[in-house]
C-alpha cells in the first residue's frame, strides 16, 4: 500500500458548557458518524474537547459553529 490509511493530524478545540447539556452534546455530536469525536475533560465544570481529522475542518467548524450557538457552548481558552 503506498498511501495512508489514517490521517497525520487531528485538530482539537476545548469548549464549557452547561453541565446538563453533555448528554446532548454528545448525542448530537454521535449522529455526525466519526466528524467529531468529544471527550469530556471535567465533569464537574462542563470542559469538553471536540476533534476532528484535519480533512474534515470544513465540515468540523460549520458543525462547532451550529452546536455553539444551540448549546450555548464558549471556547476555552488554548491549553
Amino acid at each position: 500500500m503506498s498511501g495512508r490509511l489514517v490521517p497525520l493530524t487531528f485538530c482539537r478545540r476545548r469548549y464549557r458548557l452547561l453541565p446538563a447539556r453533555i448528554g446532548m452534546l454528545r448525542f448530537l455530536v454521535e449522529g455526525y458518524d466519526g466528524t467529531l469525536f468529544l471527550r469530556t475533560i471535567e465533569a464537574a465544570t462542563a470542559v469538553v474537547e471536540l476533534s476532528w481529522s484535519e480533512s474534515c475542518t470544513a465540515d468540523a467548524s460549520a458543525i462547532m459553529a451550529a452546536l455553539s450557538i444551540e448549546l450555548e457552548m464558549v471556547p476555552e481558552e488554548e491549553f
